[in-house]
């Protein structure tokens, strides 16, 4: 079963913040990901809170592919979450042991 099931079967939740404290942790670069536009992540994809209704996507050439609508911020942030990790593991950027933030 893979962290995307676990999410969809509602046996681990995460807002969006939540969720971006979890990808930090894992030691994501901020450039693996966007967040409300398409400045910034090339490799894991983005989400954005479009008038409530959550969107993922992925970006290419400084477009919105691939584009997802979501009404439950957790399945959205689920399938994003899912998105950047594989994309992280991909290119050997993901920590399998979360750090400790210093915010925390």
């Amino acid at each position: 079963m893979g962290l995307y099931d676990l999410f969809h079967r509602k046996e681990i939740t995460m807002n969006l913040k939540e969720t971006l404290v979890a990808i930090k942790r894992h030691g994501i670069p901020d450039d693996y990901y966007t967040v409300g536009g398409v400045d910034g992540g090339e490799f894991g994809g983005g989400i954005e809170c479009i008038d409530g209704t959550w969107v993922t996507y992925q970006t290419e050439r400084g477009r919105k592919i691939d584009r997802q609508t979501w009404y439950d911020e957790h399945e959205a942030c689920a399938y994003f979450f899912a998105g950047v990790i594989k994309s992280a593991k991909w290119s050997n950027v993901w920590h399998t042991r979360p750090k400790k933030l210093q915010e925390e």
